[in-house]
């Protein structure tokens, strides 16, 4: 199984990756793009860069057998913003 999702499409497949993983569904997927995504990033550092959980992507790395590819912008302002408003 490959995903592949851009805009809200990649924050699904984010979560249900996470749900994969409290089912104890490792490898399940073989390969993941996700493009477009800003909603993954979770805090922000101190100098204003966007950090992302380390612990969210662990789990979701650890349900992917291949390749996990994140493609972003920090610049995508829009999406940011309408994902925060969803408060996943």
């Amino acid at each position: 199984i490959t995903l592949v999702g851009f805009s809200l499409g990649a924050a699904v497949i984010f979560h249900a990756l996470q749900e994969l993983y409290k089912t104890g569904k490792f490898h399940a997927v073989q390969s993941v793009v996700l493009m477009g995504a800003p909603a993954l990033m979770h805090w922000t550092a101190p100098d204003g860069e966007a950090e992302a959980d380390v612990s969210q992507w662990t789990k979701a790395r650890a349900v992917v057998s291949d390749r996990f590819v994140n493609c972003y912008s920090k610049n995508d302002w829009v999406l940011g913003v309408f994902m925060r408003k969803m408060d996943w």
